[in-house]
């Protein structure tokens, strides 16, 4: 459905963690949120680019907690998606997307 929605213009490369992940989400979410970063991606590539989407294994070290409250330290599946676009300008960036500077 992505390849679909993206068009011919876009290359879409899909990279997994050599070891199968398992999660705990609704699927229907997961696929939701793909989907909505895969068409923001499309926006932000109008002459065509690339799409990445690659999962991996991470663990969060203590540390990491420090500033993640609600996660626990261990292993974690970890999903990542990248474009070629053209990025938005920083006065575009919405909460969520604002670097955010921790002290300790």
């Amino acid at each position: 459905m992505i390849k679909r929605l993206l068009g011919e213009d876009i290359a879409i490369h899909v990279l997994h963690e050599s070891e199968d992940l398992c999660i705990m989400a609704d699927r229907s979410q997961m696929e939701q949120i793909i989907l909505n970063l895969s068409i923001n991606a499309r926006d932000a590539m109008p002459k065509g680019g690339s799409l990445t989407i690659e999962t991996r294994m991470v663990t969060l070290s203590p540390e990491t907690m420090i500033r993640h409250f609600e996660i626990e330290a261990g292993p974690h599946a970890c999903i990542i998606v990248t474009d070629t676009g053209e990025g938005m300008p920083p006065d575009a960036l919405f909460q969520p997307f604002k670097p955010r500077i921790y002290s300790h």
